[in-house]
């Protein structure tokens, strides 16, 4: 770098005069020469040179020593000072404060010239490297605010996010992890497996995956990958636990050898809740409407539930349904609630009890018969299928019907057609057939006393309506139904269902049905004096000795009351379902009240 500039600091004229010839006789370029600090300092603010020749001996104020450090910090210069080996002990001295070195008096040319180069060639090397010291700070501080950013970002999401090395090793979690989880994680140090044990994470429904090497983290561990695997999580933290969905990746190299995973996980918790309630609600409104869709019929119970919707349907179409189901059940209001919510709605409904009809009549009851036809056939007489041209026939007690006239009722569902008792002339018909029975007819068919044939047709769709005893929990909205229909005929104000009645209700077996307990209810209601419904005006049959088990004959045992109104409760939840409003209501008190005695007799609901 033979172009260097060069500032000499020499207080000895001729010293000076000849340290410039040398430097100009090797190239290089004197930008200033002066005796004194003051001026060194000024000159060096003026002209920038690279490099400071200083007599060490300087004389003056600020010696050559002060010069070179002042001068190589303030304007980053680097110094050889000048000097000869009489002054070795300041020699020494200054090599301690100066890293460049010295040119000995006198001075020669390539030696002068092999000094400065050195000199210059170090101060390049600690210009470099500082440049790199300060590019290396810059990068760790962008690294640090990308970190700072990153963590933040991290931590700000809903989402628990757990980083692990290819050793397992727990390397970063975000907040929302240590949140989700219900503590934050153990120290960084800890190994991943060790903490999802600790805290649970990542086992379905309270359960290992088998192992941890199964699971989310562990599949990812493994180079895999899983997407929105949901998992029940439950720790001494979550005691009540929590659900989760995790997703999980593998980080690798761009090798592609791995060097860890990542998993995130989010709380659903919430999610399941709300789709849990929308889906009880939609259950709710469901059974609402369908219950509203077949207003005739009454009750809320599961099987009533499975009913409605068999009913709804058969209504759209013209299927021939079969109902069958004990006496007393309501077979023929399903028939009319089928027909009434069916496109032959506006059309009529007639319906036919085949078990009440003579035998020797029931013929001219079903087609109708022609004046003459038979002795008392005094004028033509339209039968039941005519009647219900356009709507829906209901046989009801199919069962009975003869054998010889179930051939012809065969042929009529067949064709579509009839023949009046004495007629000649074939009648198009246009309806629907519905037939019950409370009868077993498969065991009928088995011994020969209904045709097979005519079986397999009515029962296209088979309804089967359970006994009362099957359903206890409607019996409430039952009796209240009854207890109103029939108060209101009686023009009496009896609002409510005595406790221990209520108790007899639905403890009966009720043979006879829905039919047996809305002629308790009306009989009750009749000899009701006052405005709530006592047990002792239902039915004998219903009395406390039949309903405790005991016999007639054996001394009643007198119950508490209070064991008798625990009872009651006990029943009401049963019966309703845990439905405290229904309870309350078939109890005959407020739902406060209902809560309240709920607590005093401790009765936990399931």
């Amino acid at each position: 770098m033979t172009d260097a500039k060069i500032m000499i600091v020499e207080d000895n004229v001729s010293d000076a005069a000849h340290l410039e010839e040398c430097l100009k006789n090797l190239g290089y370029t004197v930008c200033a020469a002066v005796s004194c600090g003051r001026q060194a300092l000024e000159k060096a603010s003026d002209t920038h040179p690279d490099l400071a020749l200083v007599n060490l001996c300087l004389e003056g104020e600020t010696t050559g020593p002060e010069i070179a450090e002042q001068i190589g910090s303030q304007f980053d210069v680097p110094v050889l000072y000048l000097t000869n080996e009489a002054e070795g002990d300041l020699l020494l001295q200054a090599q301690a404060t100066n890293a460049f070195g010295y040119v000995l008096r006198p001075f020669e040319e390539q030696q002068l010239h092999l000094n400065i180069l050195t000199a210059l060639s170090i101060h390049e090397k600690e210009c470099r490297h500082k440049e790199t010291e300060v590019k290396l700070k810059q990068t760790i501080n962008k690294l640090e605010d990308v970190t700072h950013l990153m963590e933040a970002v991290f931590n700000s999401m809903d989402e628990g996010v757990v980083a692990v090395d290819e050793n397992r090793m727990l390397m970063f979690y975000n907040s929302s992890a240590g949140r989700i989880a219900g503590e934050h994680p153990e120290p960084i140090e800890t190994d991943i497996y060790t903490w999802a044990e600790m805290y649970g994470v990542f086992k379905p429904n309270g359960e290992l995956f088998g192992s941890l090497e199964d699971s989310p983290i562990g599949i990812a561990l493994k180079g895999g990958t899983t997407d929105e695997v949901e998992v029940f999580l439950r720790n001494e933290f979550k005691p009540e636990g929590v659900h989760i969905r995790v997703s999980s990746r593998p980080l690798l190299r761009e090798t592609g050898v791995l060097k860890g995973a990542v998993v995130v996980f989010r709380d659903i918790t919430k999610e399941i809740e709300a789709e849990q309630m929308k889906a009880e609600l939609l259950r709710l409104r469901t059974r609402l409407e369908t219950t509203n869709l077949f207003s005739g019929l009454i009750g809320t119970s599961s099987v009533m539930q499975d009913i409605y919707k068999l009913m709804q349907q058969a209504a759209e179409s013209d299927i021939t349904v079969f109902i069958s189901g004990k006496s007393g059940t309501g077979k023929e209001l399903v028939a009319n609630s089928l027909h009434a919510t069916s496109p032959r709605k506006d059309g009529p409904f007639v319906a036919l009890d085949c078990g009440a009809i003579p035998e020797t009549l029931i013929e001219s009851e079903l087609f109708g018969h022609e004046q003459g036809a038979f002795t008392g056939a005094t004028t033509q007489r339209i039968g039941a299928f005519e009647r219900a041209n356009g709507g829906t026939l209901f046989l009801d007690e199919i069962g009975d019907m003869p054998y010889v006239l179930q051939g012809k009722l065969l042929r009529v569902l067949q064709e579509r057609e009839i023949q009046r008792v004495g007629g000649t002339t074939s009648i198009p018909i246009d309806i629907r057939v519905i037939t019950a029975t409370n009868k077993n007819l498969e065991h009928s068919v088995s011994v020969g006393k209904f045709r097979e044939d005519l079986f397999y047709r009515i029962a296209a769709f088979p309804i089967t309506i359970p006994p009362l005893r099957e359903r206890r929990e409607d019996i409430p909205l039952l009796a209240k139904h009854f207890l109103d229909k029939y108060a209101t005929q009686a023009s009496k104000s009896i609002n409510d269902i005595s406790t221990l009645a209520l108790q007899l209700l639905l403890q009966y077996d009720w043979p006879g049905n829905v039919r047996e307990l809305e002629n308790a209810i009306a009989r009750a209601v009749l000899l009701e004096t006052t405005g709530v419904l006592q047990a002792d005006n239902l039915p004998s049959q219903l009395s406390p000795v039949v309903a405790l088990g005991r016999d007639l004959s054996t001394p009643l045992a007198i119950r508490p009351l209070t064991e008798i109104e625990r009872q009651a409760l006990i029943h009401a939840i049963e019966a309703t379902g845990n439905n405290i409003t229904q309870a309350a209501q078939a109890l005959g008190i407020g739902r406060v009240t209902l809560y309240r005695k709920l607590k005093k007799y401790n009765i936990v609901r399931d």
